[in-house]
């Protein structure tokens, strides 16, 4: 089977799918809902089939105006994928792009999937983050690209994710291999570097600073877990929630008058909204 690009795929700009859908996450999780229920039997599919591709980079920042930040790299830590268009940064390729995951969206059911990659560097330098980004099969001839490589108007243009990888990035040798799992439940996506595999011969030391505060992840979980749990004890309360409910409407609707920022106002809010 031979797949060329297509020409052109040009989406209306208030028609096209959302970076999370594509860029940063599995669309075949949205393809199961269409399927249960709002496609008739012999609908065709398009796109058919995806491939998720990566590659490792070297990220760091480096002087800003003349200014050393390098310092701030250890903060740039996000356990979540976020979305980047690659070719505004700064960046070293560390590997030859390689396949994920392939999700084949006519038969695949959304479930559980990981992958052990054993991922060789092509330069000595340091490994930062893992840029991600899908190649989409439209049919047997046809394929268009979220690629950071692909020429603009061959491509979606949607952009790619970037993850940070954890424990912390990895100082590596040319020819080292990085010991890469790739977990997806359908929804999420997950990497990290299996440190289980790392030896004094393998060339690959992950760095003593970590991407992040655990100070400030510890007290994100505290917070995260007291809120679920004032939620379950509300739920057991209608009383008690419609106060708290009328509260958080009141917070919302004007919450530099209370000294909140809006958009934690507004977090607040939808979280209620949705019970």
């Amino acid at each position: 089977m031979t797949y060329r690009p297509r020409p052109s795929l040009a989406w209306p700009p208030d028609h096209r799918p959302p970076i999370s859908a594509i860029a940063c996450g599995p669309p075949h999780t949205q393809v199961e809902h269409l399927r249960n229920g709002f496609l008739q039997p012999n609908a065709r599919l398009l796109p058919a089939a995806g491939v998720m591709k990566g590659m490792l980079v070297e990220m760091r920042t480096g002087e800003v105006h003349g200014v050393d930040l390098t310092m701030v790299d250890a903060y740039r830590w996000s356990k979540e994928v976020q979305p980047i268009h690659l070719e505004k940064h700064k960046y070293v390729q560390m590997s030859e792009v390689f396949d994920i995951f392939v999700f084949d969206f006519a038969d695949a059911k959304v479930e559980q999937q990981i992958e052990e990659m054993e991922v060789v560097c092509s330069r000595d330098g340091r490994v930062s983050a893992l840029i991600i980004w899908f190649d989409l099969i439209l049919d047997e001839e046809i394929v268009t690209s979220t690629s950071p490589f692909g020429e603009p108007e061959r491509s979606i243009g949607l952009g790619q994710g970037v993850i940070f990888l954890q424990p912390a990035e990895c100082r590596v040798k040319r020819g080292a291999t990085v010991p890469l799992v790739a977990a997806t439940n359908g929804s999420e996506l997950a990497f990290t570097i299996n440190e289980d595999k790392l030896t004094r011969k393998s060339e690959v030391e992950v760095m003593g600073a970590t991407r992040f505060d655990p100070r400030w992840e510890g007290a994100r979980a505290n917070l995260d877990d007291a809120w679920k749990k004032m939620l379950t004890n509300l739920s057991y309360s209608p009383k008690g929630f419609k106060t708290m409910q009328d509260a958080v409407m009141r917070l919302a609707a004007q919450p530099t008058t209370f000294g909140i920022t809006p958009f934690v106002a507004e977090r607040c809010a939808l979280t209620f909204l949705s019970e």
